[in-house]
């Protein structure tokens, strides 16, 4: 009998072991909801207390998004810019998306849009400058969108509200390098695009424009490349007088103009743009140097070492250190005519004599940066206080004992003034040492 107890309680104790395995399929994910639903509560709980008077909850602002669009098979494309582009508006407080032509692929009219070029004959460049924009029309949430040699300038810096009201919006004219919209614009213009086909988007932005002049918004809110290279005047200045535009555009052609080889961009907005976020966005006290490796008695010297060592003492001082190289000497105007100057000279020719060749350059490197203060990579502060006001109302002056011009300060128009006195004196009488006035 109490064998026949037993049986029944195992199958029992079976069954409901069954039961809740069967059940249990179902009730563990409902219970893993209610435990879930119960914090959520109390952390709702918990954000409502502190959005008191008394205690405002603070919410973290998302940063806004920049893209820009890329087809690296095809001659030309500059991979140091794409990463400058990156950088420069990370450092502006952006978050930055890459659009290639895979993603036009994924627009809902891409063949007959694709149909349509290919009957135009838009083929590798031109045809980027049309399906740039079929990739921007696929982001829900439409946006910003820059080449990517399109800069920030402090105007956009952390944000920049889309401009009428989400409209299409070219911030460059017919240029198109800078553009914004909601997704439904960005879509609306693709369409019109698509129905004025020309030799490359930035003519139909131009046939458009001539047919409709509301077809889009067109501003005129971009600097160009003149102001990465300072004028022959010295009229220009590093944070751009117009504080109405909010990027600069580099484009390669423009650097032609300007002189300049297309393999030099890269560098150039570099070494501007070093200027540029330290003087204009962070607006700090600098102290300059300059520095180049050079070959000297058959031994490369690196100064690596003494040039941390020289950031750090002048950085816990309280200033803003800047190395300067021939990159910031190329930014010069007058950098090709003092450069063949120089290398026309038995003294340079062949590279010869580099040291002294870099002493004359880093009067054209300090003359583009604007001016200000200028140090060797072996001179430190003692008790010298970090200001942005220069000593004598901004004239050339030389701040130790002796004729090398280890700490000496000026402003632009004089570190300008300095370097032409040094290269006709140079040019006239062969002196590779010029006295200047000791304060």
């Amino acid at each position: 009998m109490a064998q026949i107890t037993n049986d029944k309680a195992m199958r029992s104790a079976r069954s409901k072991f069954h039961r809740w395995k069967r059940y249990g399929i179902f009730l563990l994910p409902l219970c893993l909801m209610v435990y879930r639903y119960r914090q959520f509560s109390v952390i709702k709980r918990k954000e409502i207390k502190l959005s008191t008077p008394e205690t405002k909850l603070v919410k973290i602002k998302k940063r806004p998004i920049i893209y820009t669009y890329i087809d690296r098979s095809l001659p030309g494309f500059d991979d140091a810019l794409l990463n400058l582009w990156i950088d420069s508006w990370e450092e502006a407080g952006w978050r930055t998306k890459i659009l290639n032509p895979h993603a036009s692929r994924y627009h809902r009219d891409y063949k007959k849009y694709s149909k349509r070029l290919d009957e135009a004959g838009i083929l590798h460049t031109p045809r980027i400058t049309y399906t740039r924009i079929m990739a921007m029309a696929i982001v829900k949430e439409g946006g910003f969108y820059s080449e990517y040699y399109v800069f920030p300038l402090s105007k956009a810096y952390n944000s920049l509200s889309m401009a009428n009201g989400g409209n299409f919006t070219s911030y460059d004219g017919v240029f198109g390098s800078f553009l914004s919209g909601t997704n439904k614009e960005w879509n609306r213009f693709l369409r019109q695009l698509m129905e004025n086909i020309d030799k490359n988007a930035f003519l139909s932005f131009r046939k458009l424009l001539d047919l409709d002049p509301h077809s889009f918004h067109s501003e005129e809110l971009l600097a160009t490349s003149a102001s990465l290279v300072c004028s022959k005047k010295f009229e220009s200045d590093t944070c751009i007088d117009d504080t109405n535009k909010v990027a600069i555009r580099v484009h390669s052609s423009e650097i032609r103009i300007q002189g300049y080889n297309v393999f030099d961009r890269p560098a150039l907005v570099e070494s501007w743009f070093k200027i540029y976020w330290s003087r204009c966005v962070r607006k700090q006290p600098i102290i300059f140097t300059f520095y180049e490796n050079i070959n000297y008695l058959d031994k490369m010297e690196d100064f690596s070492s003494l040039l941390k060592v020289w950031k750090e003492v002048w950085s816990e001082a309280g200033w803003h250190p800047i190395v300067l190289s021939l990159a910031d000497s190329r930014r010069h105007p007058e950098y090709h005519k003092f450069n063949t100057m120089l290398n026309n000279d038995d003294q340079f020719t062949h590279g010869r004599s580099r040291y002294d060749y870099y002493c004359f350059m880093r009067w054209l490197a300090m003359a583009a940066s604007g001016g200000g203060w200028m140090v060797d990579i072996d001179v430190f502060p003692l008790s010298m206080k970090p200001t942005l006001t220069l000593p004598n109302q901004g004239t050339f002056t030389g701040h130790n004992f002796g004729k090398e011009p280890s700490l000496v300060s000026g402003n632009r128009l004089e570190w300008e003034r300095m370097t032409n006195l040094i290269f006709d004196s140079y040019n006239g009488k062969k002196i590779p040492l010029i006295i200047f006035p000791i304060s």
